[in-house]
């Protein structure tokens, strides 16, 4: 009997642990995600699985320490989407968004491209 309460509290142990590292879908993440969309409508070559909307918070139990961002912001995602294709195409959005890094170089500041 003491044994199947140790197992149990181990597998919750275990469970709540994949919980906290689990990343879930942000607001940054549903939002970048559309606005990749859009380029991908808007700009012609665009591909928008060239540039990566993921999050991941690997600190701490969960993993190296590492937080990665998704490449725009939740504020750069709707400028984009706020603009028709013709004015990111002429304000050279679209050519901004082709140079995107796959991930953002540092946590803190993923690259501006809408003006």
């Amino acid at each position: 009997m003491r044994l199947n309460r140790v197992v149990l509290v181990a597998a919750i142990g275990l469970a709540l642990l994949g919980f906290r590292c689990a990343d879930g879908f942000r607001e940054d993440e549903m939002e970048c995600e559309n606005a990749m969309s859009y380029l991908a409508k808007c700009c012609p070559g665009f591909q928008s699985d060239q540039a990566s909307c993921d999050y991941s918070d690997n600190s701490s139990a969960c993993g190296t320490g590492v937080v990665v961002l998704p490449v725009l912001s939740v504020s750069e995602s709707h400028c984009i989407e706020g603009e028709s294709c013709d004015q990111l195409r002429s304000s050279e959005v679209c050519a901004h968004a082709q140079q995107l890094p796959y991930v953002p170089p540092s946590a803190s500041a993923p690259q501006p491209v809408c003006p």
